[in-house]
Parts: structure tokens; sequence; C-alpha cells
């Protein structure tokens, strides 16, 4: 945690939105969720052809 933070620190609005403890709050509650979900033995999908289904539904909206 404290090694996302000195990456927060220099650009905080690139990460949080706005120079706010609240947000910073919000931010890093939802990081700890997402990091806690993500290692949970929930299997994760798999979308390494995401990209070219994209292109695929792209050329059919055409």
């Amino acid at each position: 945690m404290l090694k996302l933070l000195d990456k927060i620190r220099p650009r905080p609005g690139m990460y949080i939105g706005y120079h706010s403890p609240t947000h910073l709050d919000s931010f890093l509650s939802g990081f700890s969720f997402a990091t806690n979900f993500q290692s949970s033995e929930i299997e994760q999908p798999n979308f390494d052809d995401f990209h070219d289904w994209m292109d695929c539904q792209k050329t059919k909206l055409l």
C-alpha cells in the first residue's frame, strides 16, 4: 500500500481526481477491495480475445 501511495503522491489528480482525503479514502478502499477480490478463488474471465471480438462487433455495425 505504501508503494501505491508513493505513486499517487506526485500526481494525485491522475488517480483520485481531486486533492481530497475523501477521494483518496474511496480510491484506497476500492483498490483494497479489488486486490482482495482478485486474489480470491473466484475464477476470472479470460479476456485475451476481447480486442478481436470488438473488431468483429464494429464491422457488424458498419
